[in-house]
């Protein structure tokens, strides 16, 4: 059984982070979200309601996004989502 961290601990881990320049951000993730990162593959299939799977997921994309110089767009359309984006063909 993991022992439950200390204030003390999430405070060093906090600093730690602070220093490295990371910070944690929280935000809901919708179904139809979720759902499409499955589509896309960017998670595995049956993991849409699993947190860190789903953490990863957008963690990956939007460093496979950044590396790739990708902007919001209106060059390419999925009809299955809401938002227009720039259409660039990399493997996840």
């Amino acid at each position: 059984m993991t022992k439950p961290s200390t204030s003390a601990d999430r405070m060093r881990r906090a600093r730690e982070r602070k220093r490295a320049g990371s910070n944690i951000v929280s935000f809901e993730v919708g179904h139809d979200a979720a759902a499409a990162l499955e589509r896309l593959g960017w998670i595995s299939e049956g993991s849409c309601s699993d947190q860190k799977a789903i953490s990863a997921g957008i963690v990956t994309l939007c460093e496979q996004a950044l590396s790739q110089g990708l902007r919001p767009g209106v060059t390419g359309h999925d009809d299955d989502l809401d938002e227009d984006y720039e259409l660039i063909d990399f493997d996840p």
